[in-house]
């Protein structure tokens, strides 16, 4: 299995006589409450490598390390049987694991602050709804319940959750969210230790099981996976915001893809809330807190899986030229390099106009992908008259609600 960074503690690195002979003893930190537990930390010889020490350890008469100790998680050092100073225990002593880094946490929109989509109706299969980067699936007859996001506070460090009020008639019922990650930013994790973690809340009036289960992808597209981890069930009470998480202690090759599901088990029910936020997968055996990036951040990096754009009418989605009297090409940039060439849909053609020369709308009848790349949007539009070949024209939002969607979601 591979080895993470880690840090050397350095309280001890260098000599101080009051402390000769001390036995330290190196507690893990709750990461939530940031008070030691009862547990004792990993302690490793080395930078590297899987050797480890016996914790406690002892310091030699100078007051020093006999041999160095690094960790890979936050801890506090009990000092005990010092030479010239009482037992104490010292604050918090942060090794690698411990120092957060927003910007590394692989899990796109964990947050859920980007919902770029229209909510949509769930179905017995994976879905993306309101909410970037998370599907949704259920099992069991369902006859309503949309994939949305909640903003109203209920969950989650920003606020906000991907949510699904269902109503299934049979006793099969379950709820499922899918996470996918892509396998450029799947390969550090390879053979390494992780550990993944969210927050959930049902209203079921009962309590109901949630399970995690981590898979890898076989291949990069995710046409299958194979099992990695299936974690035991965890009740969780009703109208109770609750943590849930699973370590993973070698994520084998998982090169490919990583894809994380987490299933409430809630037989037939009748429009009960499900909600699921600060989602994150980070390599190692702690746990940090959820920090939310930026949103501008977040919507950027989402926009590598969708694309959404719904302008104000009149405003303009792309530019191009006339063919014929009644066709033209228009390409637009997309904001980022795309994961793949993505699968365009468009909303009414009748809510789109192409500007003929003096400025005026013309009302478009079709719109068709016309050879889009990972990074430039490119649309044949149709009208029934008015342009003229060879002359530039613009495709504007006309006066209906006109949406242009690009998705190369995994």
């Amino acid at each position: 299995m591979g080895v993470l960074p880690r840090s050397l503690v350095m309280t001890f690195v260098i000599a101080n006589p009051l402390y000769g002979g001390a036995t330290i003893s190196l507690y893990t930190v709750n990461a939530t409450t940031g008070v030691r537990t009862s547990i004792l930390a990993t302690v490793y010889s080395g930078p590297l490598g899987t050797g480890t020490l016996t914790n406690p350890l002892t310091l030699d008469g100078e007051g020093k390390w006999l041999v160095p100790a690094y960790v890979e998680e936050a801890v506090v050092a009990v000092v005990e049987n010092a030479k010239l100073v009482p037992d104490h225990e010292t604050g918090v002593i942060l090794g690698a694991a411990a120092v957060i880094d927003q910007t590394a946490d692989v899990i796109i929109n964990g947050g859920c602050q980007v919902a770029q989509r229209d909510a949509v109706s769930v179905s017995n299969s994976y879905l993306y709804g309101q909410v970037d980067r998370i599907a949704m699936k259920v099992d069991g007859t369902v006859t309503v319940g949309s994939i949305a996001q909640s903003t109203d506070g209920t969950l989650g460090t920003t606020g906000r959750s991907i949510l699904l009020t269902p109503r299934i008639t049979t006793a099969d019922g379950a709820v499922y969210w899918r996470y996918r990650i892509e396998a450029l930013d799947a390969y550090q994790f390879k053979d390494n230790a992780a550990v993944v973690h969210c927050q959930v809340r049902h209203s079921v009036t009962s309590a109901i099981d949630y399970t995690i289960t981590v898979n890898r992808a076989d291949d990069v597209a995710f046409a299958a996976v194979t099992l990695v981890k299936a974690g035991a069930a965890v009740s969780v009470a009703t109208a109770t915001n609750t943590a849930l998480s699973m370590a993973i202690a070698d994520m084998e090759d998982c090169s490919n893809g990583i894809e994380i599901i987490i299933k409430a088990l809630c037989t037939a029910v009748d429009g009960p809330a499900f909600w699921l936020s600060d989602l994150k997968l980070e390599l190692g055996g702690s746990i940090t807190p959820f920090l939310a990036r930026p949103y501008v951040d977040e919507l950027m990096r989402c926009r590598r899986y969708a694309w959404s754009e719904q302008p104000a009418s009149g405003k303009l989605f792309a530019i191009g030229q006339a063919v014929s009297a009644t066709v033209a090409h228009v390409v637009a940039p997309l904001p980022t390099m795309m994961r793949a060439i993505p699968t365009l849909t468009f909303s009414a053609a009748a809510g789109f106009s192409l500007l003929d020369a003096a400025g005026a709308g013309i009302a478009c009848t079709v719109l068709a992908d016309e050879e889009t790349s990972q990074n430039v949007l490119s649309v044949n539009t149709t009208v029934a008259a008015g342009l003229v070949a060879g002359n530039a024209t613009q495709l504007v939002s006309g006066a209906g609600a006109a949406k242009i969607t690009a998705d190369a979601e995994l």
